[in-house]
């Protein structure tokens, strides 16, 4: 995490999910858990300011970080010392025995079903948006204009989501 070029390279993939949905449709999958293999060590700090904010669950153990968001359902796992092909297999057996160990079988695969609906909602709202563009506008003119696009059923969706879903339980660690 020490590495500028390894860094950037990872920078922050949440913004572009949406990207995913595709994908994850096809394959009718949930968003996966992000695991980083970290050349050296990974700090709490660090991992979160990889996330990009400080309100997750984040927990440290042997292997790394985990890192956790019960609102966006995020989950990666931060693995250290991960130089050789052995030890990365070993700090992923060491990190899904934890998860095992620490009943996060469930929370884990509700946050992934959370995450991809958003993705889904996320990528149906940017086509949504770029279907209304307004083609009589240059690009890059810098005139914003309203089209008068009226408020979609879709924007409830999330409501929909929470209330089906429920409350998440939270993390190991807070």
């Amino acid at each position: 995490m020490s590495i500028s070029a390894a860094r950037e390279s990872f920078s922050q993939p949440f913004p572009h999910a949406s990207k995913l949905a595709a994908v994850l449709d096809a394959n009718d999958a949930v968003d996966p858990v992000h695991l980083v293999a970290c050349h050296r060590g990974v700090t709490e700090q660090q991992a979160i300011r990889q996330l990009g904010f400080p309100d997750a669950t984040i927990v440290p153990r042997d292997f790394g970080v985990y890192v956790a968001d019960d609102t966006q359902g995020i989950q990666i796992l931060f693995l250290q010392e991960c130089r050789t092909d052995a030890a990365i297999k070993s700090q992923v057996d060491a990190a899904l025995d934890w998860l095992d160990r620490a009943q996060e079988d469930e929370p884990l695969l509700r946050r992934a079903a959370l995450r991809a609906d958003l993705v889904r909602l996320v990528d149906r709202r940017r086509r949504s948006w770029s279907s209304a563009v307004d083609p009589a506008l240059p690009v890059g003119s810098g005139e914003p204009r309203a089209l008068g696009v009226a408020a979609s059923p879709d924007l409830s969706e999330s409501a929909q989501i929470a209330e089906r879903d429920g409350p998440l339980r939270g993390g190991a660690a807070r």
